[in-house]
């Protein structure tokens, strides 16, 4: 218990550590001028979404409600800078979680349109927390500033965070104010322009969720195929098996190029999803071997690399060693779908007539102890409902693949250990 409680202490002195380095850098790069200011699409609900996760998380056995009003109609695809807005409303209702004991968060977000391409956004956070003395509020903004530190000691910060958070706003075209009474709590509204790619309104975040969920459906099933899985991680092959088990096609797996190249002669198959780095031989080279060995039916065989490096010009590469395609980790059902429709055989391919075709999100497989589902244990940091969709919504599967995952991770820390330069 004693080791357990020095390594909590060293853990949590080390995120606090990252988490001052970040702030510093991101002062240092405001500072010098180099703060650079993205113009990128993106989705609202899910930039929402996301910081709402979040906090949501942080307030998990907490006494605090928090109450959400978004203006469904703010445009649903933006351009501008998502990292940026989202490190500032995180600064914000981070720091109302920090200095709220009990009571509520407020978090609002409402747009007017100053233009044909642009709006500007304001989002509100009220807090019934400890509030800011109103002598105090004329340097709540500045550099390094910590009010009643002392009164404070057990809350981690450097001081930074509404600095950074103003120099954002402005950086954005908007900027910040707040209002405060001492004990009673505090209200922080931030304002910035955003560009407008498509006006059409986001709608409520629950209808957003369920398009997306929508979007991570299968188009089909091929009961008849016969696919070929390649993967030098047990923990990698259980979630590429658990993707794959609503199209009920015959899955086989192996854990190394060398077998696949093995298996892909005892047998036909219809697909490869070939690993590209495994120690030995890697998977070009086990698709180099396959296309050479003396059968026509091995150059015409659907291989496809299944990479974490998914940097530009690998898909050229892939092609010039032998594969029909790639697809990046970690896997995304709409991408997988679309491989899948593209190289299995459009005979083998059956309509989903019914809803009994497809799996029910986080239904356990018939082989399964559906009862384990109540008791999965609940894990800090461990999104389990999206990892049991990831799974194919088996408990059991979900439970085999935390332990696959930690006796892998084991092992490779060990491993990396040996070969450090500092041992």
């Amino acid at each position: 218990p004693k080791a357990l409680e020095y390594i909590a202490g060293i853990r949590n002195a080390g995120a606090n550590l990252l988490n001052i380095i970040n702030d510093i850098l991101d002062f240092s790069r405001i500072e010098s001028g180099k703060l650079e200011i993205a113009h990128e699409r993106y989705e609202t609900a899910s930039l929402l979404n996301d910081v709402l996760t979040v906090i949501r998380m942080r307030l998990d056995d907490t006494p605090i409600e928090l109450i959400v009003t978004l203006d469904p109609d703010i445009p649903g695809i933006l351009l501008g800078d998502m990292p940026h807005v989202q490190q500032i409303l995180l600064n914000l209702l981070s720091n109302a979680v920090k200095y709220t004991q009990k009571g509520y968060i407020k978090f609002s977000a409402v747009q007017q349109k100053i233009g044909a391409t642009e709006i500007r956004l304001r989002f509100t956070v009220e807090d019934s927390g400890v509030g800011i003395k109103a002598e105090d509020l004329p340097s709540l903004f500045g550099d390094f500033v910590r009010l009643e530190e002392m009164q404070h000691q057990h809350i981690q910060g450097t001081g930074l965070g509404l600095a950074i958070t103003r120099r954002l706003c402005h950086a954005l075209g908007g900027g910040i104010t707040v209002a405060s009474e001492y004990g009673k709590g505090s209200t922080f509204t931030a304002t910035l322009l955003q560009g407008v790619a498509d006006w059409q309104p986001m709608g409520d975040l629950a209808t957003q969720r369920a398009r997306h969920v929508q979007a991570q459906r299968i188009s089909f099933t091929a009961p008849e195929a016969n696919v070929l899985l390649v993967d030098d991680l047990p923990s990698n092959l259980l979630v590429a098996e658990g993707l794959l088990m609503p199209y009920k096609m015959q899955i086989v797996t192996c854990l190394s190029g060398r077998e696949a190249i093995d298996l892909a002669q005892k047998q036909p198959f219809d697909l490869v999803l070939m690993d590209h780095m495994m120690p030995g031989m890697d998977g070009i080279k086990a698709t180099e071997v396959i296309r050479a060995l003396p059968d026509e039916r091995y150059r015409r065989l659907p291989i496809v690399a299944l990479t974490a490096n998914a940097i530009s010009g690998m898909k050229d590469l892939f092609l010039a060693h032998g594969f029909n395609d790639y697809l990046s980790k970690p896997i995304e059902t709409p991408k997988l779908n679309a491989i899948l429709e593209k190289w299995i055989p459009a005979e083998k391919q059956r309509p989903l007539e019914k809803a009994a075709d497809v799996a029910p999100e986080n239904k356990a497989a018939p082989d399964d102890d559906t009862s384990a589902n109540a008791a999965l244990p609940a894990i800090e940091g461990v999104d389990t409902e999206a990892g049991l969709a990831i799974i194919g919504g088996s408990p059991e599967r979900y439970r085999r693949l935390l332990e696959i995952f930690c006796r892998d991770a084991r092992a490779r820390l060990s491993n990396l250990a040996a070969i450090s330069p500092q041992g």
